[in-house]
């Protein structure tokens, strides 16, 4: 029974990136890449997904950014006296 490696596509078998099958020494080491070189890809790639999540260093989760949601609801224009109340400071007696 032949095994496949995980980044084995098309493209990368005809650029000779892959390897397409994992050779038998490997998959007796249970590899899930065909090579080396595949491996450091893999990681690299799971690494990305990983940075996505947490901070690589202390592993705390992202900071999410917020969603600015679209307006369904047409703005009133502001009125010229609200705009003169708001700018003028308030006094306290």
């Amino acid at each position: 029974m032949t095994f496949r490696c995980i980044l084995s596509t098309a493209d990368r078998i005809a650029a000779g990136l892959c390897l397409g099958d994992i050779p038998p020494q490997r998959a007796r080491w249970k590899a899930v890449t065909c090579s080396s070189e595949c491996q450091r890809e893999y990681r690299r790639i799971r690494r990305q997904e990983a940075a996505e999540k947490n901070c690589r260093l202390c592993g705390r989760p992202l900071r999410r950014s917020s969603k600015l949601d679209p307006v369904l609801k047409a703005h009133k224009p502001l009125s010229q006296a609200s705009l003169v109340t708001a700018a003028q400071p308030r006094v306290f007696s």
